[in-house]
């Protein structure tokens, strides 16, 4: 039964206990304050004896247990059955590209779909047991910061001697990071229930999201600095035309500015004294230095922080187009296939070539990928960056020349060399476009050829996003139809020339850079010049290219410090990305520094419902009702 003034709660949370409330607010009566009389002459509601709860302990624990197994069961078989349909989908897509019948493909889907796989049911298991646990968690440690409370709250009160009332603290739960935190770094290691890929991408997506958020914090802060910065300046310069304003009164020429008897006259008489001018003239040139560079703070502080994605792209670029050639066992395999896919012009093919059937060359040349792990042979020395045709001229001491160190050299090339065109000067030119000697008309035919291609998958994945705004697009549909149309161009010529210039900057300092300056350097150099083309893009989707971009990169680093023995990988301690990311998202969130964005903060919120319910709403303590004699 409900007592009078109380407020509805989920019925998930009816069953708790009712330990402790959050204190009342500004506009209702204090705890200990005596009832007043009502209208009637009557009095309201005794004063509170004693706190009572809603249920009985062991009903409300009971039916706090049937809720949770509620929650379990139903995150368990949705899990499970989404990961299944996965499973049941890809393997209908690997089997239409085979020869096998319709009815196969059927047998096929429809057994992979009933048949449980284990990882997909250890998977469903941490995805159903980790939100019932943090939430059971955050509920207990809400309740026993309220039991805290509440002592404290009887101690004070039986220790005073007035009747002044003791207003609660505004929350019940402690808002340190510690206690936020540790509900997620005890279920933290559940996260190695799941597959390495999963929790893998999990990892990056927490840590990106953590970081994103971090990056707000710090936003809003220094922003508030510069605020600040700025109303320090603005009353100087108010001042300091107040006192330009004042008149000035009129004083003789033969009055000393020392005799006069007005104290306010000598700063009319200041350039008299050479210290009182030169610290007058010292101020003004502070002031100037100070409103400079409260400028110049803003404008680097916009740069920086406008979005991100126009620098976080460019450099991630650089180092994911040196990990491709360098360290291309590290290169994220789904990236490195749409750059092959979109660089026919710089990575030639027997196809390419239009090699016949017939042809000897056909078998030795390297496969487009395999092409771009022999790139750094052009760096090795004693001849990196050479000149074609390759041949003692091109040396700059031919009686150190060999030719068998510089064949063997670049061995893996010369079935492309001997196809290239005699007008080549640079070797490298002559590997990545060996018909085209021009590098600036390989690099529009490039363009020319991948923007179709290009806009294809642009516009498709535009085209869905703009589907699924379906009301905005029945309200107008020429705008819709405009703006898909602008979106796929802008992003189909943002991915055809970042990909084509990157390969383009290597023929460009070919002929502006010494063979030994920048040997490795100039393909990451080249690979940061081509992420420039973001901003081709909005600029709320520069920021999604630079985080994604940011992924692929820690990802290629993590891969990279294994294999270069940086660091080694712990199974066990793997979830630990997961649990400090999603620890540092959720007390940001507690705390309202940073909004919850992405599909990452919208799994957050939804996570930590229970706790927006609990430690923000004002439900009323109880009153035991007076028994009549």
């Amino acid at each position: 039964m409900d007592t009078p003034g109380s407020t509805s709660q989920p019925s998930y949370l009816e069953a708790m206990p009712k330990v402790i409330s959050s204190p009342p607010s500004e506009h209702s009566a204090p705890i200990d304050q005596e009832a007043s009389s009502n209208g009637d002459g009557g009095t309201s509601n005794p004063p509170a004896k004693a706190w009572t709860s809603s249920s009985s302990p062991g009903i409300a624990a009971v039916s706090r247990r049937r809720n949770l197994r509620r929650q379990f069961l139903t995150l368990f078989l949705a899990s499970l059955g989404v990961l299944q349909a996965v499973k049941a989908i890809g393997v209908l897509l690997r089997a239409r590209k085979s020869s096998q019948s319709a009815r196969r493909i059927l047998v096929a889907f429809l057994h992979s779909l009933y048949k449980l796989d284990p990882t997909n049911v250890k998977s469903s298991v941490f995805f159903s047991v980790f939100p019932v646990l943090y939430r059971y968690l955050t509920i207990r440690s809400l309740r026993v910061s309220g039991k805290v409370y509440l002592e404290d709250y009887k101690i004070h009160r039986d220790a005073r001697d007035d009747e002044r009332p003791i207003s609660l603290p505004s929350s019940i739960a402690s808002n340190t990071f510690l206690t936020n935190a540790m509900p997620i770094l005890v279920l933290g290691p559940l996260a190695n229930l799941l597959p390495t890929n999963i929790i893998t991408q999990l990892n990056l997506y927490v840590i990106c999201a953590a970081g994103m958020a971090c990056a707000r914090v710090l936003n809003g802060r220094v922003e508030s600095g510069l605020t600040m910065w700025q109303n320090k300046v603005d009353e100087e310069e108010h001042r300091m035309k107040n006192a330009r304003g004042e008149k000035k009164p009129y004083v003789p020429y033969y009055m000393n500015k020392t005799t006069a008897k007005d104290s306010s006259l000598n700063k009319h008489f200041a350039f008299l004294d050479p210290s009182i001018s030169t610290s007058a003239s010292t101020a003004r040139v502070n002031r100037s230095v100070s409103s400079a560079s409260l400028v110049v703070a803003k404008t680097l502080w916009k740069a920086v922080s406008n979005g991100g994605g126009w620098w976080l792209f460019p450099l991630t670029q650089g180092l994911l187009l040196d990990t491709a050639v360098f360290e291309s066992d590290c290169f994220p395999a789904s990236y490195k296939n749409v750059i092959v896919s979109r660089s026919k012009r710089y990575l030639p093919s027997a196809s390419s070539l239009s090699l016949p059937d017939t042809s000897s060359l056909k078998s030795s040349l390297p496969s487009p990928a395999g092409l771009i792990t022999m790139l750094p042979l052009f760096t090795l020395s004693p001849f990196p960056h050479p000149e074609f045709p390759l041949s003692s001229d091109s040396i700059t001491m031919p009686s150190l020349f060999s030719s068998h160190v510089l064949e063997s050299q670049y061995s893996p090339f010369l079935p492309i060399m001997q196809l290239a065109h005699p007008a080549h000067t640079r070797a490298i030119c002559a590997t990545l476009h060996p018909l085209q000697p021009s590098c600036s008309g390989n690099f529009l035919a490039s363009v020319k050829e991948s923007m179709g291609s290009a806009f294809a998958l642009v516009g498709g994945y535009s085209a869905i996003m703009t589907l699924l705004k379906f009301k905005k697009v029945k309200q107008d549909p020429r705008g819709a139809l405009v703006r898909w149309l602008i979106s796929s161009v802008r992003g189909a010529g943002f991915v055809t020339l970042a990909i084509s210039n990157a390969w383009a900057w290597v023929c460009v300092f070919q002929r502006f850079l010494s063979p030994n300056t920048l040997q490795r350097g100039r393909f990451g150099l080249g690979g940061m010049l081509a992420g420039l083309w973001v901003f081709l893009v909005p600029a709320a989707r520069r920021l999604e290219l630079g985080l994604y971009s940011v992924r692929l990169s820690m990802l290629t680093l993590w891969k990279i410090g294994l294999k270069k023995g940086w660091w080694k990988a712990r199974r066990r301690l793997s979830f630990a990305p997961f649990a400090i990311g999603l620890a540092i998202l959720v007390h940001l969130k507690r705390r309202r520094l940073a909004p919850m964005e992405s599909w990452v903060g919208k799994g957050v919120t939804w996570l930590d419902s229970d706790y927006d319910t609990l430690a923000e709403t004002e439900p009323t303590l109880e009153r035991k009702p007076e028994v009549k004699s």
